[in-house]
């Protein structure tokens, strides 16, 4: 496995589903979109005084939801595993946001493991993906979708996320 594989952890949902109280619960603190990477502790074994941690880069608040084009959200040189908000919506110029996004992704080698709020956390029920996102989510080999429920605790999504996380870096000798 490359050391140059680059990995992108997606929140995608409607506005308010739940995207920023899932880097919450996975920081433990509010945070907002940085300039620069951030340390995450992925792993922790309170008992053998054992932690690993990873840096990341975090877009909280979408691309989509900013105005801002993605690429110019993210540094030089590109960081290794980028943190990601994107905003779930019907209609031609949202939906070619969110897909920009996605190939910008691509284009610049991420695999993407995508997490679709569905419900979100206002929704009253679970939603057909009118976009084709899981298509285009699976058009890439190597990309992941999964759909989780907003009202569920968000705890649980960011222990997923770790426990991912931890195994994808580990792997590739990312974590400290």
């Amino acid at each position: 496995m490359s050391s140059e594989e680059k990995l992108a952890i997606c929140i995608i949902g409607y506005p308010n589903s739940g995207k920023s109280k899932t880097w919450y619960s996975l920081f433990g603190q509010t945070v907002k979109r940085g300039k620069y990477e951030r340390e995450l502790q992925i792993f922790e074994d309170e008992e053998n005084s054992i932690a690993s941690y990873v840096d990341v880069f975090l877009i909280n608040g979408s691309p989509q939801e900013s105005g801002c084009p993605i690429d110019d959200m993210i540094p030089l040189p590109l960081p290794k595993i980028i943190l990601c908000s994107l905003q779930y919506a019907e209609g031609p110029e949202y939906v070619e946001d969110l897909f920009g996004s996605i190939r910008w992704f691509e284009d610049n080698g991420y695999k993407i493991f995508a997490i679709w709020l569905n419900p979100g956390w206002a929704d009253p029920y679970t939603y057909f993906d009118e976009i084709g996102l899981i298509n285009r989510i699976h058009k890439q080999e190597g990309n992941l979708l999964t759909r989780r429920d907003a009202n569920k605790e968000s705890d649980i999504r960011a222990q997923e996320i770790r426990e991912f996380l931890f195994g994808w870096a580990e792997k590739r000798k990312l974590t400290y």
